[in-house]
């Protein structure tokens, strides 16, 4: 990750936007992650499940299950800190990466999804 060491907290969730590798409760994980790292430590935070489920309105079952999908997905590394927290580190190089891959993309010149193009055989009135 050191290659971009230094991006902002705010730049990283414009990665994970971008990247639209995760939805609903895994990407409000990361999302919550992502608002409480140190970009010049790693991109490393630390939170309890408990806070985590709290500060993305979740349960602390769902906060565990999409933990475990971001770590499958090489997106998040984690290690038990204490007994209340443990020490989350998300993976920005893959984040990249991710967003490159999609702005490659045929038929997605944006990096997204190809826009709905209204025609007037489309059109409704």
């Amino acid at each position: 990750m050191k290659g971009y060491q230094g991006k902002s907290n705010f730049e990283v969730l414009r990665l994970i936007r971008d990247a639209r590798s995760t939805e609903g409760a895994t990407r409000g994980v990361l999302n919550i992650l992502a608002l409480r790292i140190y970009p010049n430590r790693d991109y490393f935070c630390f939170r309890s499940l408990k806070t985590i489920a709290e500060e993305a309105q979740l349960s602390v079952r769902q906060v565990q299950r999409s933990l475990n999908e971001l770590k499958e997905m090489g997106l998040v590394r984690s290690e038990k800190r204490s007994h209340t927290s443990n020490n989350y580190w998300i993976n920005v190089d893959l984040l990249v990466r991710q967003v490159e891959a999609r702005k490659n993309e045929p038929n997605s010149p944006s990096g997204g999804p190809p826009d709905l193009i209204c025609t007037s055989e489309t059109e409704t009135h």
